[in-house]
């Protein structure tokens, strides 16, 4: 997508929140800038495959938000813009403690499958959406949001506790509903508003 928008005279840039989209794996084709997180695949012994830190190569989506503000103060239309985040997949970087409140005494999380980690999940995401909120009020600020087209979607959903009632899956990687069921949003000029496409 980004190779076709550059060729059509686009400024590309993409701001992302994980190493399994980073530029070692093509993800920068295409882009102008490509506001990456690099690291090295490494053999975990432990798991007995070559993998990557997944604690230590990502960020939290208010840092990804910041990060594309910055880019947006300097970017040239017309533009494509994707913009990657992360913080539901897992539960290594904690949303802010404001945006914890009433959890703090349910102790450890234990598990995708517990109340606790759906309560956190939840949150999560809650948090993320409110960093996808700060990127479309700074969209007002640029004055591009009268022609801008947003689009959101998602790689895949999770499980969780419905997934393993069902069927003994809590995670992704299998096309099981609840992982295939994802957002694709799309608002901006020339889309009609308040339409719902039920079809795959």
């Amino acid at each position: 997508l980004a190779t076709r928008f550059k060729a059509a005279g686009y400024s590309t840039v993409a701001v992302h929140s994980a190493f399994p989209v980073s530029s070692v794996f093509g993800f920068a084709n295409g882009f102008d800038v490509f506001e990456s997180m690099e690291g090295d695949m490494a053999l975990d012994e432990n798991k007995g495959k070559t993998t990557w830190d997944t604690q230590r190569f990502q960020r939290r989506s208010d840092e990804t938000s910041d990060r594309v503000l910055g880019a947006l103060a300097g970017i040239e239309e017309p533009y494509f813009l994707w913009i990657h985040y992360w913080d539901p997949h897992d539960p290594h970087l904690k949303p802010p403690i404001e945006a914890l409140r009433g959890l703090e005494g349910m102790g450890q999380i234990q598990g995708p499958v517990s109340p606790e980690y759906a309560n956190f999940y939840a949150r999560e995401i809650a948090f993320q959406d409110s960093q996808i909120g700060r990127l479309l009020e700074s969209l007002k600020v640029y004055d591009t949001d009268s022609n801008t087209v947003i689009a959101v979607t998602a790689d895949h959903g999770e499980g969780l506790a419905d997934g393993m009632r069902l069927h003994g899956w809590s995670k992704h990687r299998m096309t099981y509903r609840e992982q295939l069921w994802v957002p694709l949003i799309l608002a901006g000029p020339g889309v009609p508003s308040g339409t719902t496409v039920s079809a795959q």
